[in-house]
């Protein structure tokens, strides 16, 4: 059963060496009512939430940024400090294949707004921006791994490293021209990341 077809946008088309518009997508009927969340993809790209994936032909990625909030936090390269936090959120960041300039912004603003820091109540509900806090961003493309065929990960998800240090610089200015304080590691550099995590608190945002 051949289904319906679903556009790819077109900055995606580029990943899928297609410029069609049709093909990317396809989803075999089914009158069975399902839950929504048993459908992630279906959800995720606002599909009836009882299609069935029968087959997907492109993989849509998101820039990805681990966020740990942190009571201290460092990066050393060749056991040199590079950067040093006393509180706030210690953020690795990694740019995926396809991902667009304007997704550097969208993310820092998601960053820095964060709610995860308590408030007099106790409960997590100010952010970075509202507590004054710091941020330390690390470059991480290994949070581009793909186990899906096997136990040894694959980063072929990963945006080229020219890309993707240009991004990591934008997302870094990004979040100093919201008002934060940012320290960083060295991208592409064999780092040693030492942390506190506050909470604990691990949260992955995705734009």
């Amino acid at each position: 059963m051949t289904g319906a077809s679903w556009p790819l946008p077109e900055h995606r088309q580029r990943l899928a060496g297609d410029t069609s518009d049709t093909n990317h997508f396809r989803f075999a009927s089914d009158t069975t009512p399902r839950n929504p969340l048993a459908n992630p993809v279906a959800g995720r790209y606002g599909l009836p939430s009882h299609s069935v994936v029968q087959r997907l032909e492109w993989l849509d990625w998101f820039m990805r940024l681990l966020v740990q909030r942190v009571a201290s936090a460092e990066v050393r390269v060749d056991g040199e400090l590079a950067g040093r936090i006393s509180g706030g959120l210690l953020g690795f960041f990694c740019s995926m294949s396809g991902d667009r300039d304007e997704q550097v912004g969208k993310l820092a603003r998601k960053f820095v707004n964060l709610r995860v820091f308590r408030d007099d109540a106790g409960r997590m509900n100010r952010s970075l921006l509202q507590i004054g806090g710091e941020a330390l961003i690390v470059s991480q493309f290994t949070l581009a791994a793909d186990t899906s065929r096997g136990n040894r990960p694959g980063f072929s998800g990963a945006a080229s490293p020219d890309i993707g240090e240009r991004q990591y610089e934008d997302f870094c200015d990004a979040v100093r021209n919201l008002g934060v304080g940012v320290e960083t590691g060295v991208f592409g550099a064999e780092m040693e990341v030492k942390l506190t995590n506050d909470g604990p608190v691990t949260i992955l945002l995705e734009c």
